[in-house]
């Protein structure tokens, strides 16, 4: 979801729902809005799977603009900037993707993104990975792709079960790698355009489903203590107990106490 010059956005992965916000709101306030058909345009970009929506700020205008990753018939990350030419509703609605950084194309066989995590610093730089159903791993900086993981077995042209990479994650900090069961890698954001599983290093006893509060560490009060039971992540903060599903990835429920 995302809401960028009075429309609002929905996305699914084939196409994107626009619903033009015609009324003000108090800040902070819940309104519950019940648009008919007629009011709600839809964008379906053929044959390219969509993988959220984010809106950013031109580094040298200020202006805000809606971010659409795209997936490539080769399974790259096409970022476009999404310009609507004329809002719904009515006849007149017209839209235009504006890419936003070129795509050199790839000679590789159908692999389908699994997983693509991105994240915004704080200068508004992009910093995104992607995961392949191959296991195979796309890093991007500023919506260009910088390096890939590959894996490839040049005897068997398969990846070795061992290094087979289960997992990425992104944090402000660091984007995060899982190969095999244990092993944790993690790169240096800071490195951007030379981000690359080269420049690596071995996270000893870090806990992958963990990273989410590595996201948040520098954006809200830290946790007085947490601690992982299977599935659930518990936290503390004053007087307050939150239970977070790493699952669902959202926050179940909240205990508050006295004392």
């Amino acid at each position: 979801m995302a809401y960028h010059d009075s429309v609002f956005y929905v996305a699914s992965q084939k196409n994107i729902k626009l619903l033009t916000i015609v009324d003000d709101y108090e800040a902070g306030s819940t309104e519950k809005i019940s648009p008919n058909a007629s009011e709600i345009a839809t964008i379906a970009p053929e044959d390219l799977k969509i993988h959220g929506l984010y809106v950013n700020s031109d580094e040298n205008t200020g202006d805000n603009f809606l971010l659409v990753p795209l997936e490539t018939l080769d399974n790259q990350i096409d970022f476009n900037i999404l310009d609507l030419i004329s809002k719904p509703p009515g006849d007149d609605f017209d839209y235009q993707f504006k890419q936003f950084r070129e795509v050199v194309p790839r000679n590789d066989r159908f692999d389908p993104v699994t997983k693509f995590v991105n994240i915004f610093d704080k200068w508004n730089d992009e910093f995104s990975v992607a995961l392949r159903e191959s296991s195979k791993v796309d890093f991007y900086y500023n919506g260009t792709r910088v390096s890939s993981i590959t894996g490839m077995n040049s005897i068997t042209n398969s990846l070795d079960p061992v290094d087979t990479v289960h997992g990425v994650d992104i944090s402000f900090d660091e984007t995060y790698v899982l190969i095999g069961k244990n092993d944790i890698r993690a790169i240096a954001n800071e490195l951007t355009s030379r981000i690359c599983i080269e420049e690596s290093e071995s996270k000893k006893g870090f806990i992958f489903q963990n990273i989410f509060y590595q996201k948040i560490k520098n954006h809200c009060k830290l946790f007085n203590s947490f601690v992982l039971i299977k599935t659930f992540l518990l936290v503390s903060h004053g007087h307050i107990v939150s239970f977070f599903s790493v699952l669902k990835q959202k926050w179940i429920k909240h205990f508050s106490f006295e004392s």
